[in-house]
């Protein structure tokens, strides 16, 4: 009985490698009847595998090759349910050679894949708001595609669209993460920034504006704080003293023009109330309250998109 058992068993493995062997050389896979089994008439009861999966996962099969997904937003609708992390994308397609598959770190985050496209650390100037690098062509350490502490620009930000940003700010171990719609598509994030500045005297229709919340821009800070007036938030924002590439401006007066308190990235160095802000990421914000009170708060921060 013992010699039929392991028979019995080398039988059925013998079984299975081969089915399996024949099943991964069809590139692709087999015709499945909907229900896991091959359409061959054998009546053997098989999971629906895909060789694609099995041998690069987190890309699709095309003609029997794995292919790389376009960006992030696009993996996370076709592979639901996978951990962030470093995947291969290939922004122009699988029939384009012109920019061949790359790595990029992508975030899943509330069932949607976000993709990475730059890291800054507030208390550089490195991305404060009249850096060349928000609008240029140059790329800074793109081999740091991942959620560490080093500062980057990485390919991503020049060719992947984006409709949706998803902004971290990190304090300590923590990233705390928002996301933040654009009014419209941008065919990347470095086009974002080429648009005009967006100041006190520009009119709100030429202007990027978003409507995130004052009550989520101060959750990415903790114990950040706002002047009471103003609340414009957007791309691009300008004014006499605070200025923020994506983020929020407030003031102590009624309008934008003298603007002394920001939340976001790409802020500049200001003075205000006897009191020098120089928190390029995260929060700054003076001439609050009696007697004026004086935050400076700068974060390592995270831009993300889809």
């Amino acid at each position: 009985m013992p010699q039929l058992l392991a028979r019995h068993k080398n039988s059925v493995a013998s079984h299975w490698a081969f089915t399996l062997l024949s099943f991964a050389a069809t590139g692709c896979g087999l015709l499945l009847d909907g229900k896991g089994t091959p359409d061959a008439g054998a009546g053997t009861s098989l999971p629906a595998l895909d060789p694609c999966a099995a041998r690069c996962p987190g890309r699709r099969c095309i003609e029997g090759e794995c292919a790389a997904y376009r960006d992030c937003g696009e993996l996370g609708e076709k592979v639901p349910g996978l951990a962030s992390g470093t995947f291969d994308i290939d922004p122009d397609g699988a029939d384009s050679s012109s920019l061949p598959p790359f790595p990029a770190h992508c975030e899943f985050y509330e069932d949607e894949g976000y993709t990475l496209l730059l890291k800054a650390d507030g208390r550089q100037p490195t991305f404060e708001y009249a850096s060349p690098l928000w609008t240029n062509g140059e790329l800074l350490n793109p081999e740091s595609a991942d959620l560490s502490a080093l500062e980057a620009k990485l390919q991503t930000a020049l060719v992947v669209p984006i409709k949706t940003l998803l902004i971290g700010m990190r304090l300590n171990d923590e990233i705390r993460w928002e996301k933040l719609s654009l009014p419209e598509s941008e065919e990347s994030l470095r086009a974002l920034f080429e648009r005009a500045d967006c100041d006190a005297t520009t009119p709100v229709e030429t202007c990027l504006l978003t409507n995130m919340g004052r009550s989520k821009w101060l959750n990415l800070v903790d114990g950040s704080a706002l002047q009471t007036f103003c609340g414009r938030e957007g791309i691009n924002l300008i004014s006499c003293c605070a200025s923020a590439r994506i983020g929020i401006l407030g003031n102590n007066e009624q309008g934008c023009g003298s603007a002394d308190s920001f939340i976001g990235f790409g802020g500049s160095a200001f003075t205000s109330c006897g009191q020098r802000a120089t928190s390029r990421v995260g929060n700054s914000a003076s001439c609050l309250g009696e007697p004026p009170q004086f935050y400076d708060l700068p974060t390592f921060g995270y831009i993300l998109g889809r």
